[in-house]
């Protein structure tokens, strides 16, 4: 089981001293998602952050930085990628992996894979669980993916109220890949012995 770690949307206190220390901890993918931020909010705490784990770092948005920093790819929010034609996306899709970069997106209802294009490199699925970071955000389908990842050759990966505790449950489900926020910065104190108890979970 492998574990990504979605940022909050938000400023955290010395927050690139502890995505070094995830990084350290052995975290292998982060998703750099600050929707209010600017693009210099974004090259700030790039710059923050050990240039020795940019190529683990995918940017959810001012995908130009993904070149700049030598970042590992970008994720295309659900709206954005709905957005494109599918002529424009194909394209984008192409062109990211010209050079050597991954590109992937969200859904939130399985029917809505089947749009997909199959060139993706992964789909985040969620809410798995009911959201520990959403109050009140709960699944509208049961993820279960143990049919639905031999139909797509991109990777299917869980978000949405994963916890130590929802490991074993999602590895039933299917996923080899999960995706975590709140359970690991809802207590900043705790933030990397979370993150090493999921890796111990998982």
């Amino acid at each position: 089981m492998h574990i990504r770690l979605l940022t909050t949307d938000h400023s955290l206190p010395n927050e690139a001293k502890l995505l070094n220390q995830l990084f350290e901890s052995g975290l292998e993918c982060l998703h750099l998602r600050k929707p209010t931020f600017s693009a210099e909010e974004y090259t700030q705490l790039l710059d923050a952050i050990d240039e020795q784990y940019y190529n683990k770092i995918i940017t959810h948005t001012f995908f130009e930085l993904v070149e700049v920093y030598g970042l590992k790819g970008i994720h295309l929010r659900e709206a954005h990628r709905e957005s494109l034609p599918k002529k424009e996306l194909d394209a984008m899709i192409a062109n990211v992996h010209d050079q050597g970069w991954v590109l992937g997106s969200s859904v939130h209802h399985p029917n809505t894979l089947a749009q997909l294009p199959q060139t993706m490199d992964y789909v985040f699925v969620s809410p798995v669980f009911e959201s520990i970071s959403k109050k009140g955000y709960k699944p509208s389908v049961h993820w279960d993916i143990n049919d639905l990842k031999k139909q797509y050759p991109f990777q299917l990966i869980g978000l949405g109220g994963i916890a130590a505790d929802k490991i074993e449950e999602a590895q039933l489900r299917g996923f080899e890949e999960l995706a975590v926020l709140g359970s690991i910065w809802n207590d900043l104190d705790k933030a990397v012995d979370n993150f090493q108890q999921l890796l111990e979970y998982s």
